[in-house]
């Protein structure tokens, strides 16, 4: 058996989990068994983080809860066999660009939202606690914020690979 998570540090886990669900998932030509793998060895590398300190100079404590996980596992395995979409990871939040039109009633669907001043689809758990401060943020100023992780799907000869930048 493969163990897909070798790393302790929570940001590393949840980027690795993102690339193998883009590469893996069943609707890109992955195997079930193998997606499902990868999703348990995910909630356990962070269930064994439970309470750990992180972040600069151990200023956070990490807390897993399943279910937020969770949510955020089933929204990227529901879209992540859409094509000509980019989905980008912007700290919890997800961002969905690309040529979006074809999709767009299978985004409504998975709760995505339109950003009507960054013309793009997004989504973040409803548990999250989050507040407007001020101005609104450019899609930019948040990736600058929080830090980004970028797939999109690209077809080439008939063979998908997966565009990570």
């Amino acid at each position: 058996m493969t163990n897909y998570f070798t790393t302790t540090e929570i940001p590393e886990i949840k980027a690795e989990f993102r690339r193998l669900a883009m590469l893996n998932h069943p609707d890109k030509g992955g195997e079930k068994a193998v997606m499902q793998e990868i999703i348990s060895q995910y909630h356990n590398a962070l269930k064994g983080l439970n309470g750990a300190m992180h972040g600069p100079e151990n200023t956070w404590k990490y807390t897993y809860n399943y279910q937020y996980e969770q949510d955020i596992v089933d929204k990227l395995t529901n879209i992540a066999h859409l094509d000509g979409i980019i989905i980008e990871i912007k700290g919890s939040w997800i961002w969905v660009s690309g040529n979006t039109k074809p999709v767009k009633e299978t985004l409504k669907k998975e709760g995505f939202r339109w950003s009507r001043n960054k013309n793009q689809w997004y989504w973040h758990n409803p548990k999250d606690a989050w507040k407007k401060h001020g101005k609104p943020l450019s899609a930019n100023e948040i990736t600058h914020l929080f830090g980004s992780k970028r797939y999109k799907a690209k077809k080439k000869d008939k063979e998908e690979s997966l565009v990570i930048n």
